[in-house]
């Protein structure tokens, strides 16, 4: 996989991020109706990711606590999501 591919799916998959924050944040209630996790929708279990969204949605509104108890792999989401962009325009310029 050549490094173009590699930052080609970063940029999809962080933009992807950023809309499907963006959708929880504006459209709460349409949102939380839409199956968020396909593995739980299929099996009834929950995946180790399910609940970052809401994580990270309690990050950006300083409810510390909130956001640990829903998951703790938001906060390393939400690093993520506001470096990558940062890297990707370092990286072009």
């Amino acid at each position: 996989m050549t490094s173009r591919a590699v930052y080609g799916m970063a940029v999809i998959c962080t933009t992807a991020g950023w809309l499907w924050l963006g959708l929880h944040h504006v459209l709460p209630q349409t949102a939380s109706t839409l199956p968020a996790c396909f593995f739980r929708a299929v099996t009834g279990i929950p995946c180790p990711s399910c609940g970052i969204t809401h994580s990270v949605l309690h990050i950006g509104q300083l409810q510390w606590a909130s956001a640990l108890y829903a998951n703790p792999l938001g906060y390393p989401a939400a690093i993520a999501l506001l470096a990558a962009p940062v890297w990707f325009l370092y990286d072009v310029a």
